[in-house]
């Protein structure tokens, strides 16, 4: 098990697994994975499709809401007709004429997951407008990966992720992952061959792009979207901040 500083440089959460595209990537790739799973139905799916890394030990799947605070129950709804969709329930009304099961799920938080399992090189956040509660779990954390992602909305993941301590920022638009090479050699683990759908790509060393940006930089790029996207066509997508500190 490689350590340095305290960050495990072989382990990676995947919080919000769905399908577990994410994670056979990691896992291909030579990671060890922790992933955090809420919807009941996935669940049940993930542990058949990661039966074989799940005995050996390479991965571990914790079937609990990522969330502010852990041990607390909180109400989710499991979307039947786009799972990617399923979500915690922070307005019911919103989901008045949608089909699917609505379910009570036990929630956790980084303290915890940091508590089993330590601190991994790259976290993936991905859970349908929960983002935030999660990353406010992570501020003032001792150790932090040396990179995370989130999916943004709004701005206040990306300022979350600047109080949690991260100094370089990156966004990415999820609609174009297939346009970017893959490294090859690699810059993160093994070589993998791979076909984005319902995931969100590369990470760390290997995403596409050549500058980092600062923080008040990320902030003026993340307006400028905002205001091509007034115009209607002339930006599509959404986005994941990566965020970076060095080791």
């Amino acid at each position: 098990m490689d350590s340095r500083d305290g960050v495990h440089q072989d382990l990676i959460f995947d919080i919000g697994m769905s399908e577990g595209n994410d994670t056979d990537f990691y896992l291909r790739k030579g990671f060890r994975v922790l992933g955090v799973e809420a919807d009941p139905a996935v669940y049940a799916k993930l542990t058949e499709r990661f039966a074989e890394p799940l005995t050996t030990g390479r991965l571990s799947i914790i079937h609990k809401a990522a969330f502010s605070q852990a041990g607390q129950q909180i109400t989710f709804f499991s979307n039947a007709e786009v799972q990617g969709h399923s979500r915690v329930m922070q307005n019911p009304r919103e989901f008045a004429n949608k089909r699917g099961n609505v379910v009570e799920v036990e929630t956790i938080d980084w303290p915890s997951l940091v508590r089993q399992a330590g601190t991994p090189y790259f976290c993936k956040v991905d859970i349908e407008t929960s983002e935030e509660k999660f990353l406010s779990s992570i501020i003032g954390a001792r150790t932090i990966p040396e990179y995370m992602s989130a999916e943004v909305h709004t701005f206040e993941p990306i300022e979350l992720l600047h109080k949690i301590g991260y100094e370089k920022f990156r966004l990415i638009n999820q609609t174009i992952l297939n346009t970017f090479p893959i490294p090859n050699p690699p810059l993160e683990g093994e070589y993998v061959q791979a076909r984005w759908v319902h995931a969100s790509g590369l990470f760390g060393k290997e995403l596409p792009g050549k500058e980092w940006y600062s923080f008040d930089q990320i902030r003026s790029l993340y307006q400028a979207i905002l205001d091509l996207r007034r115009h209607g066509t002339l930006l599509t997508g959404w986005f994941d901040c990566h965020a970076y500190r060095p080791s």
